[in-house]
């Protein structure tokens, strides 16, 4: 009964930030009296364009729709299948496709980009030199090496002729309205699909102390190094900064992240007559560092014995790989939280509010403080698949995954505690 409940608090949570009625409605509300070129990606794309479907399709003309694989989006614009968490030929054929809209769009049009999570590696074209394979290796690398994404997205902008604003200065004099649905701790706007509208703060230099500080340089392919240290050399522009007179034209705005998330699941949690606590959108850290912040916590609140109680936490861990098995941040936070929490009286659930935790089909995972307990019956030792990074198999052996399928949105990952 608890699962279901948590469950069901999950889906409300997703309902609050669905990207359809969010888009829809402010569309419906914005005037704008010349031609509109519209630009979608991320993992929101789909539901996204067709809220600007459902608002103003007899206002857009071209129209280009960026999507994760298997995503749906039911209306007749251009759609383009990239991939994600790391790019691909997909990718590739969006990334030039958005390059020749953003051309395209001159003086008095407006250019309407709908931006979710997930676009940095939905949409790319590399610097000439640099190949597919060498992005990808460098993608694969940032993750593996527990990279923030504040970090991993100074690289790629420097490799990218589409990140870091540069979208924007092909796009000049346009008119460019970006609609936001943030999948960053802070709703920073140079981070989020790696600010293909924003100005960077990010350099060459920094881009290349990233992968020092991660001590990933003798691990990627020299011509990639090679291209930042030209960059830092000035030999290849920067990303444009934030005193170039373009930003004038360009305005975002956010309309869902995790905090509204959380209190779309606060307000339903209430209406049942459940306390419910939200303690911020901000986690971030080491997924097993924070699954000990977290369970601190929650045993504090089963010792006040106030139930029935609804602890929330929202934000974005992070995994340093060391092992060999499968997982996401979401799973591995599930089980590092499953070994603070052994004999706790409540339950939990950590999940991605896209639907999907790594390169796994689940979104994360349920526990409570039995969890341990069953695996050790089982003949599952929690701390060896925690320390091969293998929590999707040690929760799917226990039948303890939590597979919602894609969702359509995107706002970072969410922890439900419930105290009965």
């Amino acid at each position: 009964m608890d699962r279901e409940l948590l469950a069901w608090l999950y889906w409300k949570g997703v309902e609050g930030v669905m990207p359809r009625p969010l888009v829809r409605d402010f569309l419906s509300g914005f005037e704008w009296d010349g031609p509109v070129k519209l630009l979608a990606v991320g993992k929101g794309a789909g539901s996204m364009a067709q809220g600007a479907w459902e608002a103003c399709r007899e206002r857009v003309g071209e129209a280009l729709v960026v999507l994760p694989p298997g995503m749906e989006c039911p209306v007749p614009w251009r759609k383009v299948e990239g991939s994600h968490p790391i790019p691909s030929e997909g990718s590739l054929e969006a990334g030039e496709a958005a390059l020749g809209l953003a051309r395209e769009a001159g003086e008095g049009d407006l250019l309407l980009v709908l931006l979710s999570g997930g676009a940095s590696a939905l949409l790319e074209v590399p610097w000439p030199g640099i190949t597919l394979e060498d992005l990808m290796d460098v993608n694969r690398q940032l993750i593996k090496s527990g990279a923030t994404i504040r970090e991993m997205n100074a690289v790629r902008k420097h490799l990218s002729r589409v990140k870091g604003g540069r979208l924007a200065q092909v796009a000049w004099p346009a008119q460019v309205v970006v609609l936001v649905l943030s999948d960053v701790v802070g709703d920073f706007l140079d981070v989020i699909g790696s600010g293909p509208f924003y100005p960077d703060p990010t350099t060459f230099a920094g881009a290349l102390e990233v992968l020092e500080r991660r001590g990933l340089l003798s691990f990627l392919p020299l011509r990639v190094v090679d291209h930042l240290r030209r960059g830092m050399a000035g030999e290849i522009p920067e990303t444009p900064k934030g005193d170039e007179p373009l930003w004038w034209r360009v305005q975002h705005n956010i309309l869902g992240n995790n905090r509204k998330a959380l209190e779309s699941m606060a307000l339903m949690a209430r209406e049942e007559g459940i306390k419910a606590i939200i303690y911020t959108s901000r986690v971030k850290g080491e997924a097993r560092e924070v699954a000990q912040v977290l369970a601190g916590v929650a045993w504090e609140e089963a010792h006040c014995g106030r139930g029935p109680l609804l602890l929330l936490w929202g934000g974005e861990p992070t995994v340093t790989v060391k092992g060999k098995g499968q997982g996401g941040r979401a799973q591995e936070m599930a089980l590092a939280l499953a070994l603070e929490l052994e004999g706790w009286p409540g339950s939990f659930l950590v999940a991605g509010t896209d639907g999907i935790d790594g390169m796994t089909p689940a979104a994360g995972a349920f526990g409570d403080g039995t969890t341990v307990e069953r695996a050790r019956k089982k003949g599952l030792d929690p701390l060896d698949y925690l320390d091969d990074n293998d929590s999707h198999s040690f929760f799917e052996a226990l039948g303890d995954l939590f597979i919602p399928g894609p969702t359509g949105t995107n706002v970072m990952d969410v922890a439900l505690f419930y105290l009965p």
